[in-house]
């Protein structure tokens, strides 16, 4: 019975350590004024999962991770970072709260931030149909290329669910994508 009693002291005292949530912002300007917002999020713990970022009723996902770990004198501590790309189409000040991260099984979140946008750059102007589509499709991760027989489909990933937005032959596809590799 008493190492029953041990071993329930020990595992909250390793759970109790410290995983901190820091956020820092910076700012992408451009000749023209500010073109992106980008936020990291860094936790001093090997994340398990992430939720979304929902910035001004725009949920954005996570464009890069990174997960270090260090070993200093026998112990091993990790770092995990999450890197969201905010595009304003607005200037003001605007709240956010933390996605949602979890370590080991429990949820963390950091403290509400405020951030200003201010100098917007200009909207640049997009091409129109077909070609819109595919530039959407290099930078937007809710939009894939299936294909199916002498056809590519567009799909858009609409709370959850696949649904097709055009219709492309591979041949005029490929154009499309050797049009802006060369860019």
């Amino acid at each position: 019975m008493k190492y029953k009693f041990l071993l329930l002291l020990i595992v909250p005292f390793f759970q109790l350590e410290a995983q901190n949530l820091e956020v820092s912002i910076t700012y992408k300007k451009g000749s023209e004024g500010l073109e992106a917002v980008i936020f990291k999020f860094t936790v001093d713990a090997l994340a398990d999962s992430l939720g979304k970022l929902a910035v001004n009723d725009e949920y954005l996902i996570a464009t890069s991770r990174s997960i270090s770990m260090e070993i200093k004198e026998g112990r091993t501590t990790h770092q995990s970072s999450y890197t969201f790309i905010y595009h304003p189409m607005q200037e003001g000040k605007f709240e956010i709260e933390s996605p949602a991260i979890w370590v080991d099984g429990e949820k963390i979140k950091s403290k509400t931030v405020q951030f200003e946008v201010k100098d917007l750059a200009p909207p640049k102007p997009k091409p129109t149909g077909k070609e819109e589509l595919i530039e959407e499709l290099r930078t937007n991760a809710d939009l894939r290329i299936s294909l199916l027989g002498d056809q590519a489909l567009v799909e858009k990933n609409v709370e959850g669910k696949w649904v097709v937005v055009n219709i492309f032959s591979p041949e005029e596809l490929l154009v499309y994508f050797k049009k802006y590799a060369e860019e």
